[in-house]
């Protein structure tokens, strides 16, 4: 379990805030005695996430400060002070702490089920289907009906049994009347607009697998298009997804936890900021 737990941020303790002086030219802030400097900011930022802010930086320092200083309260040991990296061991344990008292078997069965039931589409799998085209390519557009008369009368050929899709394949540079011809086997898509918008209408408007009964265009050129295969829609039952559930309801309950904790400690414990520290170490940034 991380500071950000179930992949959000934890919010920063409120601060208050002060005159650069008492704090030095360096500190940014302090937490119950521990000096969060812009060097401190810097080398998380370096060493953190790819991305991270350096707001987003500072209010984990401050974060993590307060949990190591509420972990030697509890007893886990008396590191803070020394070195961060002591630090975040007792925040670390603390955190076991919190993992232990929310564990995934508190999770009630109407608890599961209320957020299934509330999950919208979350688990529908939409239909899929898998497509095979040969395209008459128009590289001019003034050639478009006449490339689209050549699709005409490769469909007719298609549609009298006639295997034009192997054909194609088989020539080395395919072409007719001029025109380029390319035979391509799709992977299964969903109607995700993965397609240009006349393809796609017309592979999912289908009423079944098979040739499809007029020519499409895109801008490619002309397509004839056969459905393959189709996977009908499919909702992912509850039993499906229960464990998915428990694991995302407890990281969800340990990180509502966490953020009461921090809550409680900087209101007891007090986070004093520098002005012009924290606008100093605002202004960093971290290049590749």
């Amino acid at each position: 379990m991380g500071l950000s737990g179930c992949g959000d941020e934890a919010p920063a303790p409120a601060a208050r805030q002060t005159s650069a002086g008492p704090l030095g030219d360096e500190a940014v802030s302090v937490v119950d005695g521990v000096v969060i400097r812009v060097a401190d900011v810097e080398h998380a930022l370096r060493t953190g996430a790819r991305g991270r802010s350096a707001a987003e930086a500072l209010r984990e320092l401050e974060a993590e400060a307060l949990l190591a200083a509420e972990a030697e309260r509890l007893g886990f040991g008396r590191l803070r002070a020394v070195r961060r990296g002591a630090r975040q061991a007792l925040v670390q344990a603390l955190l076991g702490t919190i993992e232990q008292s929310h564990p995934p078997s508190a999770i009630t069965e109407a608890e599961l089920r209320a957020a299934y039931e509330g999950a919208g589409e979350r688990f529908v799998v939409p239909e899929r289907r898998r497509a095979d085209h040969l395209l008459v390519r128009v590289e001019d557009a003034g050639r478009a009906r006449e490339a689209r008369r050549v699709a005409s009368a490769l469909l007719a050929e298609a549609g009298e049994g006639a295997d034009v899709l192997a054909q194609v394949e088989a020539e080395t540079e395919p072409a007719r009347d001029g025109f380029p011809l390319l035979a391509e086997r799709l992977p299964e898509v969903a109607r995700d607009g993965s397609l240009e918008q006349p393809f796609e209408a017309a592979l999912f408007d289908a009423p079944a697998e098979g040739l499809v009964g007029a020519p499409v265009q895109t801008s490619y050129g002309w397509h004839l298009v056969w459905v393959r295969s189709i996977t009908p829609r499919q909702v992912r039952t509850f039993e499906a997804v229960r464990d998915e559930l428990r694991e995302e309801l407890t990281n969800r309950r340990r990180f509502e936890a966490l953020v009461r904790l921090l809550e409680e400690l900087s209101g007891s414990l007090g986070v004093t900021r520098d002005d012009a520290n924290v606008a100093a170490a605002m202004r960093l940034e971290i290049t590749p």
